[in-house]
């Protein structure tokens, strides 16, 4: 065991302490604890929920575009715990539809091979 996280213990071998996973349950790839800007934290916080780019790349765009918006927003009015609250819905929805596989969006189909919605 390395940490305690809302009563959970996060246990961790040897050879990945100081490491976490991604989110998504199999996949191998993990990240490396960066100091956070804002308090300083992260070489001891195994709190954090990190999804490696491969898997964020199956989230539906529109989910995608839908968390970039609100990152934007907060970056610019500050993380209050409003946009701290959208940013971890949206999230967390990406999450769910990546392990659920509801990755494909029709509309997005059918613009890459150029069928009209329409017909």
């Amino acid at each position: 065991m390395v940490a305690r996280i809302h009563g959970q213990s996060i246990y961790r071998c040897e050879k990945h302490v100081g490491r976490n996973p991604c989110c998504i349950v199999g996949c191998g790839r993990t990240f490396a604890h960066r100091t956070d800007d804002i308090d300083g934290r992260g070489a001891e916080d195994y709190g954090w929920t990190l999804m490696c780019g491969r898997h964020w790349r199956q989230a539906p765009k529109y989910m995608r575009d839908a968390v970039a918006r609100v990152r934007r927003d907060a970056k610019r009015q500050g993380w209050t715990d409003r946009n701290l609250g959208r940013h971890s819905r949206l999230w967390e929805r990406c999450r769910r539809a990546i392990e659920t596989g509801e990755t494909l969006d029709e509309a997005e189909i059918g613009r890459l091979f150029g069928w009209d919605e329409a017909a």
